[in-house]
């Protein structure tokens, strides 16, 4: 019996020492392991991209519809060192890059050029003048240009013409927007145009047309210049909030020609006119501020606004 009892102790002992032997085992794990504290990523603190940005590494000028000109992709590694130049007669503009790396970019020499990543010519395409814009690239390859021939164009991957469409008897200096449904905002300096991916008509408004780049916002609004002309000077100048099918939803008055506008994440919309002024519009199309002296903006994650001028770069915030 005692023999028993004894066994009995060395057996509730050993569990005893077995279960602290887990218990230690259980404390150090879970003081050993690191905090689940969230950090902001870089996808957080950029918009996660749309169906267009996702078809292209930049798909058009500034980056993205609401000309953000900030994008996701890390370039800490690059050190600025010359990889290959590809040369241009006459100059070009911004280009733009598609998803399997091409570039494509306009040139005062009339041409369209799509350049391989290694810098050699993929092919090019002539129009009828100068080319200003800056191209945009559709969900399905598509490249659009405009062109100082008055011709808007849509050019197939392979370099072949798509179809191209005819503004009134003027210039095409404003680079193309593209919303997520394919649509495509231009502006000529006849009118503000709103065309389907295969170049019918949708829209086109005469008040809007100029030289300015449109944006268009999270909600589908699209952004752009105007004026009115009195007789041979213009009588008014403004910048628009247009619905997509058409409608100008707001003016807000301006002192001169304003520039292509910035979209920020919360909806207010930046631009700078050839008034002098840097302006900050609420989506309703009051005035939030301007600033005196500044050019077309960038916005930085933390919300910073950078601007440059004829005197350098301004950094606009809160202190």
């Amino acid at each position: 019996m005692k023999k028993f009892r004894l066994k009995l102790v060395l057996v509730v002992l050993i569990f005893a020492l077995l279960g602290n032997l887990v218990r230690v085992a259980y404390f150090h794990l879970i003081s050993s392991k690191k905090p689940e504290t969230s950090f902001p990523t870089e996808t957080e603190e950029v918009d996660l991209p749309t169906s267009i940005e996702s078809s292209s590494i930049w798909p058009m000028f500034r980056y993205n519809a609401r000309h953000t000109g900030r994008c996701p992709y890390d370039t800490s590694k690059n050190n600025g060192t010359l990889k290959w130049k590809f040369q241009i007669e006459k100059g070009c503009g911004s280009p733009v890059i598609a998803k399997d790396r091409t570039l494509y970019v306009g040139s005062m020499d009339k041409y369209l050029y799509a350049v391989n990543p290694n810098g050699t010519l993929k092919w090019k395409f002539k129009t009828g003048s100068y080319i200003e814009a800056s191209p945009a690239v559709g969900p399905d390859g598509t490249i659009y240009i405009g062109s100082d021939d008055y011709y808007f164009y849509a050019i197939y991957p392979n370099g072949r013409l798509k179809w191209k469409f005819k503004t009134g008897e003027f210039m095409i200096i404003s680079s193309a927007a593209i919303a997520s449904n394919g649509t495509i905002y231009f502006a000529g300096l006849d009118s503000f145009y709103a065309l389907n991916p295969d170049g019918k008509v949708i829209w086109k408004i005469k008040e809007l047309g100029g030289c300015g780049s449109p944006s268009i916002g999270k909600d589908g609004t699209i952004y752009q210049e105007g004026s009115i002309d009195i007789g041979h000077d213009v009588g008014e100048y403004f910048f628009c909030a247009v619905t997509q099918d058409g409608k100008i939803k707001w003016k807000f008055e301006i002192g001169n020609y304003a520039f292509g506008s910035t979209i920020a994440k919360e909806g207010t919309i930046y631009f700078a006119s050839n008034d002098g002024y840097l302006y900050a519009l609420n989506p309703d199309g009051t005035l939030k501020w301007k600033y005196k002296g500044a050019g077309t903006p960038t916005i930085s994650s933390d919300g910073t606004i950078y601007v440059g001028s004829m005197d350098g770069i301004y950094a606009l915030g809160s202190k």
